[in-house]
Formats: structure tokens, C-alpha cells, sequence
């Protein structure tokens, strides 16, 4: 008989979690403070075994909030696919969307704006 293979990933705490304290705030990896969810699949075993490893990922990532139960297969699609790849992309293109609604209001915010896009300072390239 095979031995039970249990898999789990945290989620992570949410950057639009309201966390009661400053310390769980500023927790964001988990597993200290903030609430996060995580994920898990069986591998091998039975449904006894995966509560087994539900107990152990709630202690081991505390605190949980949930344990979304989600196949090996989805498991391998989701955390290199959309977090790594999707989510980091749309992070970096955030950033720098960021950063320019910025620059523009530092330029704004020191000169007066005309309405006429010929007399806007070329820092606002509007």
C-alpha cells in the first residue's frame, strides 16, 4: 500500500486584508499575524488522510481562515501559472502605472495646467 501524499500551499495573506493589529499587518508571508487561505490536494490516500493534513496545514500556516481543497493537477496549474507568471506580471504593470500617476501629480501639483495640451510641461506629456 502506498504511503498518503498530502500537499498544501499558502495563499498568503491578501494586501486588502484589514488586519487588527500593526504586527499583522505588516505580516505578509503568513504564518505569524495575518489571516491567510491556503490550498491542499491528496495525492495518495483517503479522505481520513486528507483531514489528517487539513489539521496540519491549519497549525502549520496559522492563521487560516480557509483550506480550499483543490486537485494535484489544479494545484500545478495554479502556482506556477497564475501566480508566479499572471499575477507578478500584472503586479510589475501596476507598479509602473503607479509611478507614472505620480510623476504627473508631482508635476501638476507644482505647476499651474493649462488646458490646452500645447502649454503642458513636458514632464505630464498630456
Amino acid at each position: 500500500m502506498m504511503s498518503p501524499v498530502y500537499i498544501s500551499h499558502p495563499a498568503h495573506p491578501s494586501v486588502f486584508n484589514w488586519e487588527p493589529t500593526e504586527e499583522a499587518q505588516r505580516d505578509f508571508f503568513g504564518g505569524i499575524k495575518a489571516k491567510q487561505v491556503t490550498v491542499s490536494a491528496i495525492m495518495h490516500g483517503t479522505d481520513a488522510d486528507y483531514a489528517i493534513g487539513d489539521e496540519l496545514t491549519k497549525k502549520m500556516y496559522s492563521p487560516v481562515i480557509k483550506n480550499y481543497r483543490i486537485t494535484v493537477e489544479q494545484m500545478g496549474l495554479l502556482e506556477p501559472a497564475l501566480v508566479e507568471t499572471l499575477c507578478s506580471t500584472l503586479q510589475v504593470i501596476v507598479r509602473e502605472a503607479l509611478d507614472i500617476v505620480i510623476e504627473r501629480r508631482s508635476c501638476r501639483s507644482s505647476q499651474r495646467i493649462s488646458t490646452r495640451p500645447s502649454q503642458h510641461p513636458a514632464c505630464c506629456n498630456l
